[in-house]
């Protein structure tokens, strides 16, 4: 955005919305860095943890894909079914397609 604020072949209507997006964008970075300096100095003192977050996928789970443990396959077909999940693949086997 910078670089658009120092065109000298824009107009001016452009150059000064490219100086107000500019100027935006600094207030923001600067926000960012007061943030993040903060979480840093917290970390360190102690005063704060980090939290592991876990991802759990139900999709490939035939106990909890209601595609999968009522026997029907989703509208996709296959696409719910990975190659690595062995129940899965069971399900899929002995379902009727």
């Amino acid at each position: 955005m910078e670089e658009q604020a120092e065109r000298q072949d824009a107009g001016s209507e452009h150059v000064a919305r490219a100086q107000q997006k500019l100027s935006v964008l600094r207030a923001q970075h600067e926000d960012l860095t007061a943030a993040l300096t903060e979480l840093v100095a917290d970390l360190l003192a102690g005063r704060k943890r980090l939290k592991i977050y876990r991802q759990f996928k139900m999709y490939n789970d035939p106990a909890l894909n209601p595609y999968l443990y009522s026997g029907r396959l989703a509208p996709s077909g296959l696409a719910y079914i990975s190659r690595g999940n062995r129940a899965a693949q069971s399900l899929l086997a002995n379902s009727t397609l």
